[in-house]
């Protein structure tokens, strides 16, 4: 992912942590203050998924499905910048797949190649 789209999509997820904490604990971060820092002790709800997503982007895997490894599409991972997983993976849950270890495995025995699958 290039350098600037990374940028743009921190500052995103950070703005809106800093709305989330301003909003429900009424506790104003400011901009120069890294947002990690009240992020840390956030496991659950949006702030957990905006801390994950965060830590994902530090890590160089923004944008990897969490599941089989493939490129998010970017029309997808911008209706939600904290999602881990490819359309693909997430239909396969919304179908009632029992776990991620079905939808992998589902994915796998598929007749697609995940190395060069891009979503159009």
């Amino acid at each position: 992912m290039a350098g600037n789209q990374c940028k743009e999509y921190r500052l995103l997820l950070e703005n809106e942590a800093r709305s989330i904490l301003a909003e429900e604990f009424h506790h104003e971060v400011p901009v120069e203050v890294p947002i990690r820092y009240f992020l840390s002790f956030k496991t659950e709800g949006r702030l957990g998924a905006l801390r994950d997503a965060l830590y994902r982007l530090d890590t160089n895997a923004f944008g990897c499905c969490t599941l089989c490894r493939c490129e998010i599409d970017e029309a997808f991972l911008l209706q939600d910048l904290t999602t881990r997983l490819c359309l693909r993976c997430a239909v396969g849950r919304e179908w009632g797949m029992e776990n991620d270890t079905d939808i992998l495995s589902n994915n796998l025995n598929s007749n697609t190649s995940f190395e060069s699958y891009t979503w159009s």
